[in-house]
């Protein structure tokens, strides 16, 4: 991964639980990077939901202890780099 980094206020992108891409900024990076280490985020990103509205306008939502891609075993509930491929989704397997 090289020296790439993510500082508080960064943005990214967010992988959520159905694993829909949404922009994202960075509240939190828990940890020191190096190579062998993405730490996990806090972020906050603009609810998908278009009935979540309030005075100020559509209801922002916050995600905690995200991890990068790289350490994520599904398509979702992930971040990524904007210049990152997204997991691809995979159906379940029959048993």
């Amino acid at each position: 991964m090289g020296k790439r980094t993510l500082e508080v206020g960064d943005p990214c992108i967010f992988h959520d639980t159905k694993g829909r891409p949404l922009n994202a900024l960075v509240n939190c990076v828990h940890g020191e990077w190096d190579s062998d280490y993405i730490p996990c985020i806090n972020l906050t990103f603009v609810s998908p939901d278009k009935n979540r509205r309030d005075s100020g306008g559509r209801q922002i939502e916050h995600a905690s202890s995200v991890g990068h891609k790289s350490s994520a075993g599904a398509h979702g509930y992930y971040w990524r780099f904007a210049d990152e491929e997204p997991i691809p989704y995979k159906a379940p397997a029959q048993t």
